[in-house]
């Protein structure tokens, strides 16, 4: 993020797709740490369907990100392939990371009034 305000508040544009590994990263890391914080508290969440449901999205969000991760690494290894394919996959890690990070916080948030209120 650091990066991108520096190459903003100087007017020096980054090459396309420069910013997708850190992206698809931060799905990852955000997916993978709720995933097993919610696997953690299974005694308290139990079978309950939300959790289910989030579990779910969750452990899509860390496959899917670490897919699309292992893409774009061909894609460096191979050779420049098109150019349209990293702009779209820098837009699709910075939508995949804003989704899971919605998701991951909303994990948290749950597991917080869970835990709050177990005995």
């Amino acid at each position: 993020m650091l990066s991108i305000i520096i190459r903003q508040l100087s007017n020096v544009t980054a090459p396309a797709g420069v910013y997708a590994p850190e992206l698809l990263f931060f799905a990852v890391m955000v997916s993978a740490t709720a995933l097993g914080e919610i696997s953690d508290e299974a005694r308290l969440t139990g079978s309950e369907p939300l959790f289910q449901i989030l579990r779910g999205l969750l452990m899509i969000g860390a496959v899917g990100a670490g897919a699309l991760f292992g893409m774009y690494q061909f894609d460096q290894i191979v050779g420049p392939g098109s150019l349209a394919f990293r702009e779209n996959i820098t837009i699709l890690a910075l939508v995949m990371g804003i989704i899971f990070f919605i998701l991951s916080m909303a994990a948290e948030v749950l597991l917080g009034r869970i835990q709050r209120s177990a005995p």
